[in-house]
């Protein structure tokens, strides 16, 4: 019965069996001394084994030893207990217990029909509940099917319209090749004229390359007479640059022996300065009007003499 409550509980009922309904507790038997058989038995006192041996019972206790050699006393008198009636058993503690056990029987019996009860309300609820949610998934299945239905119709109409579109639109697309199939052919004898021109084009360039390399080998031939007469032109003009700066030291010199031939007297008078003399003015007009023309005939490129004054 104890695996019988290991084991869980199915739909909220447990069954709580006795562990031994049967187990009662049954009087002990006793002799006729009054003593619990199998109890502990006491010594025998010296009165019980005389007692046992006048009337004539088994004795339980251990032999006397051998009296001493001499004289033996006879025993006292003891007077024979009377023999009393055994007591009735007592059923009262197996009437406890069956009355313990019918109790226990009717609070299993009520137990039991209380959670059958229990049980068969909540297998009428499931099944109600069941029933209810069977009607409910039927009804959400028809309307499923309904709804699938016009899902499907909804689809093939709009296949129907996808297919026809893409129809159109290959038809569309077979015009559209066949202009692009054209126009290609078009642009390809356009290519062909294109490349012809391009040709013609190619040779015009090539003669007039051939034309401009002529103009700048002239231009290159003149460019060079003019540099050269240029760099003539220039050597002679260093040439006659150099004969007046010949003359302009000549002249110079002149003129510092002139100053030195000035009196000093005439400087000196009075404890004044005077200016010194000019040099003759036709001399002075002659070369400046020289050093003029020179100067004007020298390269840009050189810097100008400066006019020493006189």
């Amino acid at each position: 019965m104890a695996d019988d409550d290991d084991q869980p509980e199915e739909l909220g009922i447990r069954l709580d069996w006795p562990e031994d309904p049967l187990e009662v507790a049954l009087p002990t038997p006793v002799d006729e001394r009054g003593i619990a058989l199998g109890a502990d038995e006491p010594e025998d006192s010296a009165d019980d084994a005389e007692f046992r041996a006048e009337s004539g019972a088994p004795s339980m206790a251990t032999p006397e030893p051998l009296a001493a050699s001499g004289e033996v006393t006879p025993p006292p008198y003891v007077p024979q207990p009377v023999a009393e009636p055994q007591p009735p058993v007592d059923l009262t503690p197996l009437m406890a217990r069956l009355d313990a056990l019918i109790d226990t029987s009717m609070a299993f019996q009520r137990t039991l029909g209380e959670r059958l009860t229990d049980y068969a309300s909540q297998v009428t609820r499931m099944s109600t509940a069941a029933v209810s949610d069977l009607g409910e998934f039927r009804v959400a299945q028809e309307s499923l099917r309904t709804g699938l239905r016009a899902d499907i119709e909804e689809y093939r109409r709009t296949q129907d319209a996808a297919l026809a579109e893409i129809r159109s639109g290959v038809e569309e697309v077979g015009a559209a090749m066949r202009r692009l199939v054209a126009t290609t052919l078009d642009i390809s004898s356009e290519l062909g004229s294109l490349v012809a021109a391009t040709r013609q084009a190619s040779t015009q360039m090539g003669s007039l390359v051939s034309d401009v390399e002529a103009v700048v080998r002239r231009v290159d031939t003149d460019l060079h007479r003019t540099i050269s007469e240029n760099e003539a032109q220039q050597s002679s003009q260093r040439r006659e640059m150099a004969a007046l700066r010949e003359e302009l030291s000549v002249v110079h010199e002149e003129l510092k022996g002139v100053r030195r031939r000035l009196p000093v007297a005439a400087r000196t008078r009075g404890g004044e300065k005077t200016e010194e003399p000019e040099p003759d003015a036709a001399i002075a007009e002659a070369r400046e009007a020289r050093a003029a023309r020179d100067i004007t005939a020298l390269p840009s490129d050189e810097p100008r003499p400066r006019r020493r004054r006189a």
